[in-house]
């Protein structure tokens, strides 16, 4: 999956689409978080950032903070100072939620409001945790996306 992302991100690049580039370093962002390689997810991540930031996106903008707010949030326990990491994830997942709210995009606003209650909950905040997530469960359900909300009153379920 690698070898293909990359070359379709020369391919990307080639036809000078910030958008599709950006998408494109997220899931590669993505990938290396799964596989490990929190570094290297995190320079995708920001690069990312970068490009959308670059080029006005803010819908790609949003979805690289998310990306990135993942990516330091998954590395936590791997980092040297796992302070500044879980800073850095919270900052990140705010901005994505700061910029969803500007945009008006309130099923992606859903998902960044998950995360982050997930993400806060998982990091002691369990109060703020479940706001958050109650807050998704109500964006989700107000658009009809039964199955997100759902999987949100699952996982909420589960926090004590």
């Amino acid at each position: 999956a690698r070898s293909r992302l990359e070359n379709a991100l020369e391919i990307i690049e080639d036809v000078d689409d910030r958008g599709l580039e950006s998408q494109c370093c997220c899931h590669l962002a993505a990938l290396e978080k799964r596989h490990g390689q929190p570094q290297a997810a995190r320079e995708h991540a920001e690069r990312a950032l970068e490009i959308a930031k670059k080029a006005g996106l803010r819908e790609a903008e949003a979805d690289a903070y998310l990306t990135l707010g993942e990516v330091l949030s998954a590395s936590l326990y791997d980092a040297d100072d796992a302070q500044t990491a879980t800073t850095d994830a919270a900052v990140a997942y705010g901005k994505a939620i700061d910029v969803l709210k500007q945009i008006g995009n309130e099923a992606a606003l859903g998902k960044a409001l998950a995360a982050f209650g997930r993400y806060k909950a998982e990091t002691g905040s369990l109060a703020a945790g479940k706001d958050m997530l109650r807050d998704a469960i109500t964006l989700f359900s107000k658009l009809g996306l039964s199955r997100p909300a759902g999987d949100v009153e699952k996982l909420l379920a589960t926090l004590s």
